[in-house]
């Protein structure tokens, strides 16, 4: 088989016939292979730049149609806020009618104008804006009164006035359980002082006579008490018989006292703390040996010897937890009631004002129940500045839980004035600007 001749080839050369590729050039022995780059041809660019102009036609479309929505979006925002302005100021005329405000007439016919071309063909930019300058003026000429007020008043305030009516009860009932707390226990302590200060009265007044006593009872039975006139003698005898019967009152009197004294602190201990003592031995049984019997008597007779000195010490600790419970009472419970007292006697008043005259909405509310705890602050805080020495002359009758009562009604009594001292400290108004 004949072979081929072989053929002249040089790098670079083209050949006689065919299209020359770069995979026709013979590539050098042991030279690297390199990649080759793809020739871009006519009909490839044209194929680019027909997709970028449908890409840049897609997005146009799609900005479009998001400025048609949102043009859209507002237009409806426009007509709804629109239609309800026209229904607020249609309630406000109604209300105007009924109240017997004068409204003028051309504010009238803009807004009847307005309701009857509101959705027709008839509607016009010149009717949109006098009707916009009407329903200025008719808000204006009824202020502090809205179209919100009004629907607030219409459908809350009933509810809100049930809420503020139960919550001021509420506030009056433990108001008055504490004050009768307060009273009871004060009375109680009061009484037992003066029991105390009686009992030691008497008992230095029967100590005086039985000392007396003693004293002509020396004389009576002395050698010399013969030797004395029949009317000495008659005159010791009737000064020691009165000396005695005096003490014999005297003691009935003391006994009436400690009886007294006993139902006082009974009654004390069941409106204070207790004091827990040790618990009373077990009294000798039937079956107990001689040596058990003598051990628990010995027990219970210790056992009372204590209880002389606990008594007086359980006793002492009444008064003093009774004193501490007033204290308390008195500086922070009982001025706080009286100040929510206060702010729900405020609170309720304003309701009762504000739904007569239709101008209570969510703000008022919200500031209502805002004043509540400022009302308890204003009771704690008015005991601060005012005191039994603070009053002005001819005050001094007054009871300091009535000015609680007046600054939980007006709250901005006690804050105005701390507002003046700050202001007076920090070169400030109270705006806050030097």
């Amino acid at each position: 088989m004949p072979e081929n001749p072989p053929q002249d080839k040089s790098p670079g050369m083209l050949p006689e016939t065919g299209t020359f590729s770069p995979s026709d050039a013979e590539v050098p022995s042991g030279a690297p292979a390199t990649a080759t780059k793809p020739i871009k041809t006519d009909d490839d660019e044209s194929e680019a730049t027909e997709s970028n102009a449908a890409a840049v036609s897609v997005e146009s479309e799609e900005d479009a149609e998001q400025e048609a929505d949102m043009a859209e979006d507002v237009r409806r925002n426009r007509v709804t806020y629109l239609r309800q302005s026209i229904i607020n100021s249609q309630s406000l005329l109604a209300f105007s009618a009924e109240s017997s405000v004068s409204i003028p007439s051309q504010v009238v016919a803009g807004i009847t104008s307005a309701q009857r071309t509101f959705g027709t063909t008839n509607w016009t930019p010149e009717i949109e804006n006098a009707f916009w300058q009407a329903f200025r003026e008719l808000s204006l000429r009824l202020k502090p009164v809205t179209s919100n007020s009004l629907q607030w008043v219409a459908t809350q305030s009933r509810r809100v006035t049930i809420t503020f009516i139960s919550l001021g009860i509420l506030s009056l009932l433990l108001l008055i359980f504490g004050q009768i707390f307060w009273v009871y226990i004060n009375n109680t302590s009061t009484q037992i002082r003066e029991s105390i200060k009686a009992l030691n009265e008497k008992e230095a007044l029967v100590t005086e006579l039985d000392g007396t006593i003693r004293l002509l009872d020396g004389q009576i039975f002395s050698p010399q008490f013969n030797d004395l006139t029949d009317a000495d003698r008659q005159k010791i005898q009737q000064n020691r018989n009165k000396s005695t019967a005096k003490s014999n009152t005297y003691y009935t009197e003391i006994d009436q006292i400690k009886r007294l004294l006993t139902a006082q602190y009974v009654i004390l201990a069941d409106w204070v703390p207790k004091f827990a003592g040790d618990p009373k031995p077990a009294e000798p049984g039937w079956f107990d040996s001689s040596e058990q019997a003598k051990a628990k008597q010995t027990a219970l007779a210790k056992w009372y010897d204590e209880q002389n000195t606990e008594r007086d010490f359980e006793k002492e600790y009444l008064l003093a937890q009774a004193g501490s419970i007033l204290a308390l009472m008195s500086t922070y419970v009982l001025p706080v009631l009286y100040g929510v007292l206060g702010t729900f006697a405020y609170i309720l008043r304003s309701i009762s004002r504000g739904v007569e005259e239709r101008v209570l909405n969510e703000s008022t509310i919200l500031n209502f129940w805002v004043r509540i705890p400022l009302g308890m602050l204003s009771g704690v805080a008015v005991g601060w500045f005012l005191t039994s020495e603070t009053l002005p002359t001819g005050w001094e009758s007054v009871q300091p839980l009535a000015f609680a009562f007046v600054a939980g009604y007006s709250v901005e009594l006690i804050f105005t004035g701390m507002d003046r001292l700050v202001g007076a400290f920090t070169g400030k108004n109270q705006a806050g600007t030097p």
